[in-house]
């Protein structure tokens, strides 16, 4: 089937629903241990750190769960995520450890019990999202604000 286009961006968003691939594959335990082990591969909980101190500070939960909708899935992922994810290796943080020791005893803060993501080692995964896409109206507003911002 050919179809005609009336502008180039009505083009690019018929391409971008075409290009955008998504597609799940799922494991067993077995292979998932398989291939942790085969490819010296790592484990890690996904976890919202800020969540519990600001409720409102929910936004890249948000997107995460609207990605992996149904609804998302049925208009052509208006909600992606993009494929580069940055990973940050963060120390144990020296000064806080101390602090808390000084706070709580060393026992306390060194028992399973005691959460304080200061006191490890972290690897911190960087995820983008892209929200409104394909979408000529996300276009239009970015055009605009940069008008704005060149004044």
């Amino acid at each position: 089937m050919t179809k005609k286009y009336n502008s180039t961006e009505d083009f690019r968003i018929d391409l971008e629903k075409e290009l955008y691939f998504f597609d799940e594959l799922y494991l067993t335990d077995e292979k998932y241990k398989e291939f942790l082990g085969k490819f010296k591969g790592v484990e890690f909980d996904i976890i919202m750190v800020n969540e519990k101190k600001n409720p409102q500070n929910r936004e890249h939960k948000d997107y995460w769960f609207a990605f992996w909708s149904d609804r998302n899935k049925v208009n052509d992922f208006p909600v992606r995520i993009n494929p580069e994810i940055k990973f940050f290796h963060k120390e144990a943080n020296e000064e806080t450890i101390r602090n808390l020791i000084a706070k709580y005893g060393k026992e306390k803060v060194f028992s399973p019990e005691f959460k304080n993501r200061f006191l490890k080692n972290r690897l911190i995964a960087k995820i983008n999202f892209e929200i409104n896409i394909p979408s000529e109206r996300i276009d239009f507003l970015l055009k605009n604000e940069l008008k704005q911002k060149k004044r």
